[in-house]
């Protein structure tokens, strides 16, 4: 069999006995022989059950089944495939405040990850304006790095979105306007 964590595989054993030694009970047994890692049977007592594995790898398991003066073994052979990958959001960092002197532009410089799933879904970023007295207008919105610049004096929240197409992660950043001297 072939399976992929977390699933386990089903083993359906068939124990057979010629009724010797008469009125001598049939026991049956479950082990692992070989593999990476550690197989936990649902019953291993049971010629029929299940059995799930603590890591990917190939694993050899033994059916023993007894009648007490004899005793006899077959194997069967489960290769575990390893779990696929799962998405995450995408994540985005920067600095949580800062401040600009008007008419001046903002220079944004955020860090965005990703994992680079689901393969081959493209990374798709947006700035956008959260609150504040004006209007914020950016050099490039879908650009992570890019220029901001502000309408009015005032604090404001501009947001930095990132998408994988399945999830997505922002982060927020609040700017003060302040008010340039003359010299």
């Amino acid at each position: 069999q072939t399976i992929t964590l977390p699933s386990g595989a089903t083993l359906a054993g068939t124990v057979t006995d010629d009724g010797l030694p008469s009125g001598a009970t049939v026991t049956s047994t479950w082990t692992q022989r070989s593999g990476p890692g550690t197989t936990t049977f649902a019953n291993a007592a049971s010629a029929s059950t299940t059995a799930t594995f603590s890591a990917a790898g190939v694993y050899v398991l033994r059916l023993t089944a007894s009648d007490t003066a004899l005793s006899a073994f077959a194997e069967t052979t489960i290769t575990v495939n390893p779990a696929p990958p799962v998405n995450q959001a995408p994540k985005v960092s920067l600095a949580s405040r800062r401040n600009v002197v008007l008419p001046a532009t903002l220079t944004l410089s955020p860090t965005v990850t990703d994992d680079g799933l689901p393969l081959g879904a493209p990374l798709t970023t947006l700035w956008t304006q959260v609150s504040g007295p004006g209007t914020v207008r950016f050099a490039d919105p879908t650009q992570p790095a890019t220029t901001a610049s502000f309408s009015a004096l005032g604090t404001y929240v501009i947001r930095l979105t990132a998408s994988d197409g399945q999830l997505s992660g922002f982060a927020e950043h609040t700017v003060t306007a302040t008010a340039g001297t003359n010299k």
